[in-house]
């Protein structure tokens, strides 16, 4: 039997190979809970239970979970096919005696071959699952903005702006597509973050995805603001208690128009941390605004 795991009810939720990994990415949220199955009895009961808590696994799991199975009980099957006959009283006997002369030979023989010591290091622990692509989700979006100030012929200071947005779509292989551009006169690194975040589900519109999306920035500002602030603000047409508009709220409303029917998730994730997919888009990022900077 094989074991496999479905961590529900968290932002990590989905199946995993691995207990430890799973207790892993659940133990930060005090209302996430681990499931264990077995292959390959259990898994239409594994699918089911997904399907009931909305939990999207690609059918490359089931199928690779599905043949780890099978591996094991034809490799469980080889091994019993070729056992030995049971022996008897005497071979055993005869097997002992042979074992503790060959045994006395070995240890008064001595060895020319060099000592091979094994490393004693202990392996650094995994603890870092923001590595991990959330497994719930079937397309996952990195985004990041950068401003740099840029001299003009006049020797005034304007600013050029790049953005950056890394697509992973999981259920193609984890085929990546990465965006970018830049902007001359932009107003902050928040106004190129949500640039970023327009011009990748405006890309995404031209693939055909289905299942969840989770899209993941480093800026607390605009994630807080997309996910407590944009609906009422569309509700209201963008409209202030003090008459006034929204900051940057023609950029907002195309925000809202290409996300409100996307099944899409926006959470905030560190910057200038150990996550590959942030750094990428912040380098890149970084670089489309360092190329126009004279």
């Amino acid at each position: 039997m094989v074991e496999f795991y479905i961590v529900s009810k968290c932002p990590m939720e989905g199946l995993y190979k691995n207990e430890k990994l799973a207790r892993q990415v659940s133990v930060s949220y005090k209302d996430a809970v681990v499931k264990r199955f077995e292959a390959p009895d259990e898994i239409p009961a594994a699918q089911k239970y997904c399907a009931d808590n909305l939990i999207t696994v690609h059918q490359n799991l089931w199928q690779s979970i599905a043949d780890r199975a099978k591996a094991q009980e034809a490799a469980e099957r080889a091994a019993t096919e070729l056992l030995p006959a049971p022996a008897t009283e005497e071979a055993e006997t005869a097997k002992e005696e042979a074992v503790v002369v060959t045994r006395v030979v070995e240890e008064k023989k001595p060895s020319n071959l060099p000592v091979v010591r094994k490393n004693t290091v202990p392996a650094k622990p995994y603890n870092n699952p923001q590595m991990q692509l959330p497994q719930w989700a079937s397309t996952v979006i990195f985004t990041d903005g950068s401003v740099m100030p840029k001299p003009d012929g006049d020797d005034k200071e304007r600013m050029v702006g790049g953005y950056a947005a890394l697509l992973v779509f999981r259920s193609m292989n984890e085929t990546e597509v990465m965006i970018s551009g830049h902007k001359d006169y932009p107003r902050e690194s928040a106004y190129m973050e949500m640039v970023a975040i327009y011009k990748a589900l405006k890309r995404l519109k031209k693939y055909r995805t289905d299942g969840k999306i989770a899209l993941f920035s480093d800026c607390m500002e605009v994630v807080n603001a997309f996910n407590s602030k944009l609906t009422g603000w569309h509700e209201c047409g963008y409209k202030l208690k003090n008459g006034g508009r929204v900051k940057y709220w023609k950029l907002w409303k195309k925000i809202w128009k290409v996300s409100h029917k996307l099944p899409l998730r926006v959470q905030w994730v560190k910057g200038h941390a150990k996550n590959r997919w942030n750094n990428r888009c912040d380098m890149t990022a970084k670089a489309e605004a360092k190329l126009r900077v004279g």
